[in-house]
């Protein structure tokens, strides 16, 4: 009687914080859930934040385009495609422009912010979905960069 009622309590109480523990990896096997564990997070105050599956990233092509005649001005062109079966958050990105020699010659790192204005942060990259980034900027103080490399990662 008293020991199976303690037993049952102990158990409720272990699958609850499991529940909490464990509730991105819920959310990303069962995004049904995500509805209800948002409600009970804004109570909670705790988050529910998707996966950051770096590796289901991949930078399927990249182009960056000069202006002849703003010599520091570029457009950074790319198609980034989440391959994993669930959806992930939006990376940050860092462009690295380099000289002749392949030498860094100014590196920085973009938040989703930045390359990805107006971004639900929250629905992330969608299962299988295709990103198709153009992004001008400017490099000031740089000698004319001939390559350039980018790759996504989380902070």
């Amino acid at each position: 009687g008293l020991l199976g009622l303690l037993v049952g309590i102990l158990l409720g109480a272990l699958v609850v914080q499991c529940a909490y523990l464990f509730r991105d990896d819920a959310v990303r096997l069962w995004p049904r859930l995500k509805p209800l564990y948002l409600e009970v997070c804004e109570r909670l105050d705790c988050t529910v934040e998707l996966p950051r599956t770096a590796g289901a990233l991949h930078i399927q092509t990249s182009d960056l385009e000069s202006n002849p005649r703003h010599p520091n001005h570029y457009v950074l062109n790319a198609l980034i495609r989440n391959d994993a079966a669930h959806a992930v958050q939006y990376p940050h990105l860092e462009l690295t422009l380099t000289d002749a020699r392949d030498r860094p010659v100014v590196r920085r790192a973009l938040a989703p912010a930045e390359w990805m204005p107006g971004a639900v942060e929250e629905d992330g990259i969608a299962a299988g979905a295709e990103i198709v980034l153009k992004l001008p900027f400017e490099a000031k103080g740089v000698a004319h960069a001939v390559g350039y490399r980018i790759y996504a990662f989380y902070p």
